[in-house]
């Protein structure tokens, strides 16, 4: 995540409420990264090996994490135990910027990843530094991974890089870290992304292409990078065939319009723009007659085509879904799972409150309770009044689901920029409510406040803060700190890249 406050893996609990808030989505989530990074820097056989020695020696009896880190440290005579202690020990995870220099061969440095800068100058001298375990290929060999560990906070890697086009690190994208390129490599690898293949044998593989993109917004949002260049970076994947990659395309489209587009008048235009020559290659996915049962392999790319162009005001999009949603209603197995959500989202953004009153009658007659959270989740969308979206708000608090009801909530602050304020307001007026009914252990009300705070104003910063100070905080205190350093990073960003963007944008469009 790059926030200042977050837990490491392995952390003391002192309090009940620290429970919930140290055994979280994103702790579980980098326990397993940890673990495929491990598996595959000393390959997937040598760690299976290691895994089935740990078992055996451990079977009916109690085992700690050194314990596995010694079993695949004798399996593969590497130092596990202080390379692994230093992942689940330290909070957060590196950047590793790539230099050249004189030398020819590139030198990597290592410091902790943060969103925002306060970090940087409470860690400046600071001795904890992992122990990295570095892959790296070449533009002449893109097929081999070469494996490298950084032990100090800087180090040299053993090729030249002056005799190569462009190289990458961690391009399997196991590795958890994130990397920065010099300026040379950066549009090196951005002109091969726009002119190569995409296929099984391509000389940047899916993997490194998803990492790639993720790493470059990462950066600009953090200001090591201009947003001009991911922007660039973006651009050349229209290519792309790899849902994974698609993905990542999803969210930073998303990303710049809510950071950048929808604060100025012609940014809706500009980024409608933009995300049609960005999926471009995928619209005929859902221009065919046959868009409600596409092959298996490709109904994901679909939902994210359909998604992107109904967010653009394409209108032969919006056509197709409305059509889809006349199938679904008449035959639901007529319909590709992958596609319900889009249909629903657009009749009920379409249509105002007789969509509405449609997808409640859809969420009531439901007998699988994935369609039930289909529905909460493009509740919030309807367009038309204030009113709609405050019934929404209310009904989540009030008759849904504890465990469901994030996805209503969840659904407003997705509509337009006066949605977000709304549910900010929502949430103070009914703190009370939402906390008696949400707190206590579950997951849902971090996830709530999270959703209610998705600003990129400063001043939207220190007025969260401001709400919750004095508060009782148990369980979601990370979730608040987290939100306010959001907003703060989403909002230095947008102060400092806004104008480049918006040239950007003009020069791809005029």
């Amino acid at each position: 995540t790059g926030f200042a406050v977050v837990y490491s893996i392995e952390v003391p609990v002192e309090d009940p409420g620290q429970i919930n808030e140290a055994f979280d989505a994103i702790s579980y989530l980098k326990a397993a990264s940890l673990i495929r990074m491990l598996a595959d820097f000393v390959t997937v056989d040598e760690f299976r090996a290691a895994l089935k020695t740990y078992l055996d020696k451990h079977q009916y009896g109690a085992a700690t994490t050194v314990d596995l880190w010694n079993a695949v440290g004798e399996q593969t005579n590497l130092p596990m135990e202080s390379m692994m202690s230093s992942w689940t020990k330290l909070e957060g995870y590196p950047l590793i910027e790539v230099k050249e220099s004189s030398s020819a061969h590139p030198s990597v440095t290592q410091s902790r990843f943060m969103v925002a800068e306060q970090l940087e100058t409470t860690q400046a001298g600071s001795s904890k530094l992992w122990m990295v375990p570095l892959t790296y290929s070449t533009a002449s060999e893109p097929d081999t991974a070469y494996r490298f560990i950084l032990k100090e906070a800087s180090a040299s890697l053993p090729f030249d890089a002056s005799k190569e086009q462009w190289f990458l690190l961690n391009s399997s994208r196991a590795g958890f870290y994130i990397v920065n390129y010099p300026p040379r490599v950066w549009n090196a690898i951005i002109l091969k992304l726009g002119s190569m293949e995409y296929n099984s044998s391509a000389a940047i593989p899916a993997s490194a292409r998803a990492g790639l993109l993720s790493d470059a917004f990462a950066l600009a949002r953090k200001g090591v990078l201009s947003t001009t260049v991911a922007l660039d970076l973006l651009l050349s994947l229209r290519g792309e065939n790899e849902f994974a990659v698609w993905e990542g395309v999803a969210s930073v489209l998303y990303d710049v319009k809510r950071v950048f587009c929808d604060s100025y008048p012609e940014g809706l235009a500009h980024w409608r723009r933009l995300a049609k020559l960005v999926v471009s290659k995928l619209s005929d996915l859902v221009s065919g007659h046959q868009v409600s049962v596409p092959e298996l392999e490709l109904q994901p790319l679909c939902r994210i085509a359909m998604s992107l162009l109904l967010a653009a005001n394409d209108s032969g999009t919006k056509l197709q879904a409305s059509k889809l949603y006349e199938e679904f209603v008449t035959d639901p197995e007529s319909v590709s799972p992958e596609l319900v959500a889009p249909a629903l989202a657009h009749h009920v953004s379409d249509l105002g409150q007789t969509g509405y009153e449609d997808i409640l009658e859809l969420y009531n007659d439901a007998e699988l309770n994935e369609l039930r959270v289909t529905c909460l989740s493009v509740l919030g969308m309807a367009s038309g009044t204030e009113e709609l979206r405050m019934r929404t708000l209310d009904f989540a608090l009030r008759e849904v689901r504890a465990q469901d009801a994030f996805h209503a909530i969840g659904s407003v602050p997705n509509a337009d920029e006066q949605a977000k304020d709304l549910v900010w307001s929502w949430l103070q007026n009914r703190w009370e409510e939402v906390y008696a009914r949400f707190s206590g252990g579950s997951h849902v009300l971090p996830r709530i406040v999270s959703a209610a705070t998705r600003f990129s104003d400063d001043g939207k910063a220190a007025e969260v803060q401001a709400f919750f100070q004095g508060k009782d905080q148990s369980g979601f205190a990370t979730s608040i700190a987290n939100s306010v350093e959001g907003i703060a990073a989403d909002a230095a960003w947008r102060t400092r890249s806004s104008t480049d963007v918006r040239n950007w944008l003009t020069h791809q469009f005029s």
